[in-house]
């Protein structure tokens, strides 16, 4: 089979709908003989979906600007007889047009059904995803199964499937972990479980999972090297990153960094650049295919020192660089305790909140890093 041209390009919005055809690679063989194709590689996380028969390419995962800009598929046709050749389809991903704003106003939503603190969430798809958190119908801090999806266009929250048991417990719920999403999917690992007895916590785990939106089901992906938490986990071109956290023994402030390809499950968690200064209970983004640390603390409890260390990290190069640092109160360190309460939101990213000092202090204050 022979492609009649080798290289092609397109350019989508990243608000394209699935199932959109993006591209149609066609070969024609001198023989006759049946054409199979296939996507060879530059798919990360199966963005796209190609019809075996025809060479059609569709979109099946929602794009992200910020998490990856560009896709270079390798398209291979196949005869029967064994023999292929290749064609490039370069797909650009572009952003939504930027909002520019100044200013927010706040309005009051439904509430979710249960009282929590420290939870997790993730948009997707514009609606909410929340998941576990300290359960206020326990005592003893413990963790909740509970998870939530809110629709702001309808103001209501609806139940879903519980989180998983974890840490070798019958037990489910997860707070201090690192969530993520991949704009179609959410991913969490590490984070405080509930113990045995559903009474209390344990202060880590290895554990990492994948929660299926179409599906409302939970899926178990390889664990992180050691047990963690209260670090980040990001998503950035087919691959999770997990950065920083706290040892299970609370004692030590973690910079570990580690990154598992989603397409190559089997290999694991490998070892990237550790995070400069050591901390956790901070903040993260993604901006423009690369990953923002931000704030957090070092120690714990009534040991704590909020930090508004700002690090940028280029997967490029595997190198992290030190940026402006994170608006604080007046006479303040630093804040803490923002692992959900940092987004993009068009053409920055927007930090909510923060805990200032443990159990005494915390801040309203909104900030927009460009």
């Amino acid at each position: 089979p022979v492609f009649g041209v080798k290289a092609s390009n397109n350019t989508l919005p990243e608000n394209t709908a699935l199932g959109t055809t993006v591209g149609n690679l066609t070969a024609t063989d001198p023989d006759g003989d049946l054409i199979t194709y296939s996507i060879a590689s530059g798919n990360n996380n199966g963005a796209f979906a190609i019809d075996s028969a025809t060479g059609s390419i569709s979109l099946v995962k929602r794009l992200i600007y910020h998490t990856q800009s560009q896709y270079t598929l390798k398209v291979r046709a196949t005869d029967t007889g064994g023999l292929s050749d290749e064609s490039t389809l370069t797909v650009a991903v572009t952003p939504v047009s930027a909002i520019t704003f100044n200013t927010v106003q706040w309005s009051t939503a439904a509430n979710q059904p249960y009282k929590i603190s420290e939870g997790q969430g993730k948009v997707v798809n514009g609606k909410l995803y929340t998941f576990g958190g300290f359960d206020s119908q326990k005592s003893g801090f413990t963790p909740t199964s509970r998870a939530y999806v809110f629709d702001p266009e309808a103001n209501t929250w609806t139940a879903l499937a519980p989180m998983p048991a974890m840490n070798g417990t019958t037990f489910g719920g997860v707070t201090h972990g690192g969530f993520t999403t991949d704009g179609t999917d959410i991913y969490f690992a590490g984070g405080y479980t509930s113990n045995s007895a559903g009474t209390g916590q344990i202060f880590g785990t290895k554990e990492v999972w994948k929660y299926i939106i179409n599906e409302n089901r939970y899926e178990r992906l390889p664990d992180l090297p050691i047990a963690i938490a209260a670090g980040q986990l990001e998503y950035l071109n087919g691959r999770l990153h997990h950065i920083a956290g706290t040892n299970t023994s609370r004692t030590v402030d973690l910079g570990n960094h580690y990154v598992l390809d989603l397409d190559k499950l089997a290999i694991g968690w490998q070892t990237l650049a550790d995070l400069p200064i050591p901390r956790q209970h901070s903040g993260s983004a993604v901006f423009e295919g690369k990953i923002y640390y931000m704030g957090g603390q070092t120690g714990h409890d009534a040991e704590l020192v909020a930090r508004a260390d700002v690090h940028e990290y280029d997967p490029a190069t595997n190198i992290w660089s030190e940026k402006a640092d994170l608006p604080v109160p007046a006479n303040a360190n630093g804040r803490g305790h923002i692992s959900s309460s940092v987004v993009t939101f068009s053409n920055r990213i927007i930090v909510l909140g923060g805990e200032i000092v443990h159990n005494a202090t915390r801040t309203n204050m909104v900030s927009a890093y460009t």
